[in-house]
């Protein structure tokens, strides 16, 4: 699992090329694309589950967990999660979704979950959170975008003791009022949150049936280009509108809603001109978002603070859909797809592993993970008399990258004469 993993790693999601990779590099097994397709399947769905409660412990100094969903497309019939949905790649197959958990202090996965491609994001939250004590997980608020704000899972979440910090698109009608009621104390210079760039304040209430804090900013630069974004879309929108001839009831109806007045005879022959009112209406919020939170009287600052961090997760994803190469799944069978994703994930950990250790290193040495991979594959062994492995000096770039993940040359050197049956 653990060679699958690093191939997974250093070359991507398709097997095919597994042998080649184990025959020049310092692997823990060595085995090809038939055996990798047979370790999936053997990967049991018990056998997993035991994986996570040891894991999530090794995570306990999380303070934040985010939780987010992403979505695996495939053009197999054989799996039964894959189911036509929202698809985020924009792609026309169907898919199986793939909810997380990431620690925002320790920036590593903690537990994923899949489920059929059809169910919505937000209904799925409470099926994700109905196994939180046998994983272990307490103590930690959750931070989620807007997309899983709903009447439900706020009054799920306060029922089962879980705080949260989620963010709430600002037309739904509790951010319009707490926009409308905290608009002059956004302008004044004590909300100014200084390492965020922005002003903020607080109010207290029920909402989606539960005692919380909205919590609404307002960043300057933010809505200038908001407001810039808006009148460029105006003018194109104009200038598509005078260039035709006539107009359906649906382009009319669109048009409407773009900031337009249109009116359509039944011929087709139309008339327009901008709805100023909706236009002021629509600029108004501009710059302004919200942040709905079960941690009564939190600071603007650190609730915005922490956020801001479930980015982290968004990340993990694009690391998992991108340079793990996951976004086909390239599975035919759900046995083989559920142990695939696994050792996705296991790969996951040691990339954000890396990730974490060298960080600081790769910005300043200007160095991407994909020729820290590279430094990585330079590595090399000689074998020496009797069949034993010999490892080559390692280079002064390689000596940093083993130092700085907490190992020493000595480290890799008996990991290579004990031929790499038993992993560093």
């Amino acid at each position: 699992m653990l060679t699958v993993a690093a191939y997974m790693l250093a070359e991507g999601n398709v097997m095919g090329h597994l042998d080649d990779f184990c025959e020049r590099s310092l692997v823990a097994a060595r085995i090809d694309d038939r055996r990798a397709s047979e370790l999936f399947a053997s990967l049991l769905p018990e056998e997993r589950a035991a994986f996570f409660p040891s894991w999530a412990s090794a995570q306990a100094g999380n303070d934040y967990v985010a939780y987010d969903v992403t979505s695996f497309s495939s053009y197999s019939e054989g799996i039964a999660d894959l189911e036509w949905g929202y698809n985020r790649d924009g792609e026309k197959l169907p898919q199986i979704n793939l909810a997380m958990y990431l620690g925002v202090n320790s920036r590593l996965p903690v537990f994923y979950r899949t489920y059929p491609g059809s169910i919505v994001d937000k209904k799925h939250l409470p099926a994700m959170m109905a196994g939180n004590a046998e994983l272990g997980v307490a103590g930690v608020t959750f931070v989620m975008d807007c997309g899983f704000a709903s009447t439900g899972n706020l009054q799920y979440m306060h029922g089962e003791g879980f705080p949260y910090l989620i963010g709430l698109e600002t037309f739904r009608k509790a951010a319009r009022n707490a926009i409308a009621e905290l608009r002059s104390e956004l302008c004044s210079a004590r909300t100014w949150i200084g390492e965020a760039g922005c002003h903020g304040a607080a109010r207290k209430g029920m909402f989606y049936g539960v005692r919380s804090q909205i919590n609404v900013f307002h960043d300057a630069d933010r809505a200038a280009r908001a407001e810039a974004d808006m009148h460029r879309r105006l003018d194109a929108d104009e200038e598509r509108l005078s260039q035709m001839p006539d107009i359906t009831k649906a382009e009319a109806k669109r048009y409407s809603k773009r900031g337009f007045v249109v009116s359509r005879a039944d011929d087709g022959s139309f008339t327009f001109e901008r709805d100023w009112a909706a236009i002021d209406a629509a600029a108004e919020n501009l710059g302004h978002f919200c942040i709905l939170t079960s941690v009564l009287d939190a600071e603007p600052a650190e609730v915005l603070a922490a956020y801001r961090k479930k980015d982290e997760v968004e990340k993990a994803f694009d690391e998992v859909k991108n340079h793990l190469d996951m976004h086909r799944l390239r599975t035919h069978r759900q046995e083989t797809t559920d142990g695939k994703v696994f050792c996705a994930f296991v790969a996951l950990i040691a990339r954000m592993r890396i990730e974490n250790a060298l960080g600081d290193w790769m910005r300043e040495n200007r160095m991407a993970m994909e020729r820290v991979m590279r430094e990585f594959a330079k590595v090399r062994c000689v074998q020496g008399a009797g069949g034993k492995r010999l490892l080559n000096p390692l280079t002064k770039k390689q000596r940093e990258i083993v130092g700085l993940m907490g190992f020493a040359e000595g480290d890799v050197r008996a990991f290579v004469e004990r031929g790499g049956d038993q992993p560093v």
